[in-house]
Order: C-alpha cells, then structure tokens, then sequence
C-alpha cells in the first residue's frame, strides 16, 4: 500500500534506520515482499509507483508517501530522484529468530 498521506508507524519492539538515496539515473525496480515500512520524502525527481494489481501513483519533489511492508509492484524513475527515507523494522521478528547462547 502506498499513500501520499504520512502515517504514523508502529514504534513498539520496531527500530529504524534513516539515509538518503539517489538514483543513477531513470528506470524501474521491481519490488515483491518489500521486506520493512519506510517513509519517503521525494527531494528530487519524478516518480510512479505502479501497485501489483498495475494502480499507478505519481510523485514529484516535495512529495511524501508511505512504502508498506510486503508491498508488489515497481518503481518507475522517469528522472534521477533523489530521497529520504526512514525504515522501520520488527524487532519480534528478530528476536523470535534468535537462539538462545
């Protein structure tokens, strides 16, 4: 799911990391079980992002949007872009991976 509207994440048993990321240039990434949430905040460029069931989104500089955990579908960079972003991941998960020494 993506939205335009920031939502607040969940920050119980979650840590984030934070970064920026430029493009090299135009073109698509295909994404299948996006691993985290993360806020984005479009600094630069033109995106759309084209969901699963082929729904298309536009962003532009100044945009923000939401990326949902176990999102389908492509990133569409009509420019280079250039964004923030900030990642939020479950800690159970983690943990519940982990073996007791």
């Amino acid at each position: 799911m993506i939205t335009k509207r920031p939502t607040l994440l969940r920050t119980m048993m979650r840590r984030s990391s934070q970064g920026v990321y430029e493009s090299s240039g135009p073109g698509t990434v295909r994404l299948r079980d996006y691993p985290h949430d993360e806020y984005c905040l479009l600094a630069k460029g033109n995106l759309v992002i084209r969901d699963a069931n082929g729904e298309e989104q536009r962003f532009r500089a100044g945009d923000s949007f939401v990326v949902t955990k176990g999102f389908n579908g492509e990133w569409i960079m009509e420019t280079v872009i250039r964004k923030q972003f900030v990642v939020a991941e479950d800690v159970e998960a983690d943990m519940a991976q982990a073996k007791p020494a």
